[in-house]
C-alpha cells in the first residue's frame, strides 16, 4: 500500500499541537489498490478521531469519504471504524498531541470507498 501525505495549510509545525491521521483511502470505481494518505491536523483538546475526519474533509481534502453521524455520542454506532487495528466508534476515541492514528474501514460493515 502506498503512503502520501497532506499538510493542512493551518497545521503548526510543533508535534505538540498537531494529530497525524493516516486514512486508508480507496474508491473501487478509481483505485487500482488501496493507499494511505497521511494528514497533520491541528490539535484540540477533546477532539475526536471523527471530528478530525470532517476536519479534513472541510478544510483538506474534500473528496475524503466517512460516515455521517449525527449523535457523536456514541448512540448510533454508524463511526465505528478501525482505529490502530482495533475496531471502535471513532466520536468516542479521543485524541492526544502529538499522536499518529490510524483509521481503516471497519470489516464489520459493507465497503463503500475510503473508510464508508
Amino acid at each position: 500500500m502506498e503512503a502520501t501525505k497532506e499538510t493542512s495549510a493551518n497545521a503548526g509545525s510543533a508535534a505538540e499541537t498537531t494529530v497525524k491521521l493516516r486514512v486508508r483511502r480507496f474508491d473501487p470505481a478509481h483505485d487500482p489498490a488501496p493507499v494511505m494518505r497521511e494528514y497533520e491536523v491541528p490539535y484540540t483538546r477533546g477532539q475526536s478521531v471523527l471530528s478530525l475526519l470532517g476536519y479534513i474533509a472541510e478544510h483538506v481534502d474534500p473528496t475524503l469519504a466517512f460516515p455521517l453521524c449525527l449523535c457523536r455520542i456514541g448512540a448510533c454506532n454508524q463511526c465505528a471504524m478501525k482505529v490502530n487495528g482495533k475496531s471502535m466508534l471513532t466520536c468516542n476515541r479521543i485524541v492526544n498531541p502529538g499522536e499518529t492514528i490510524t483509521v481503516e474501514p471497519s470489516s464489520e460493515r459493507q465497503f463503500i470507498r475510503d473508510v464508508v
